[in-house]
C-alpha cells in the first residue's frame, strides 16, 4: 500500500537535484509512492516545453518507474476537498511555498 502522494512540485524539484526533495523522496520511495495522473500530465506539459524534451521525458520515465498511478474519480475528487476544506479550517495548507 502506498504511503505517499508526490505533487507536482515535489516530483519537480527532484527532477531538478533539488535537496532536501531527493533524499526525503527517496526515503518514502522505500515506503510507497503514488502519483496521480493530474500530476503526471503536469509534469509532461514541462517537458514539452523543455529545450530538451527527450532527455527530460526518460528522466520523468525514470522517476515514474516503481511509483503506483492513480487516477483520479469523483470519489477522490470529493475526498480531496474534503479533507482540503478540513485543512483551510484549521488554518493550514495543502500548498508548500518555498
Amino acid at each position: 500500500m502506498e504511503k505517499y502522494l508526490v505533487d507536482t512540485d515535489w516530483a519537480i524539484f527532484y527532477l531538478r537535484g533539488k535537496e532536501p526533495f531527493v533524499t526525503t523522496l527517496k526515503e518514502y520511495r522505500q515506503k510507497g509512492l503514488a502519483i496521480s495522473v493530474v500530476t503526471i500530465a503536469e509534469l509532461y506539459e514541462g517537458v514539452f516545453r523543455s529545450a530538451k524534451p527527450e532527455e527530460k521525458e526518460s528522466s520523468l520515465r525514470d522517476f515514474l518507474k516503481g511509483i503506483s498511478i492513480i487516477n483520479v474519480s469523483p470519489p477522490i475528487a470529493r475526498l480531496f476537498g474534503q479533507r482540503r476544506a478540513e485543512l483551510h479550517k484549521q488554518g493550514l495548507s495543502a500548498i508548500l511555498t518555498y
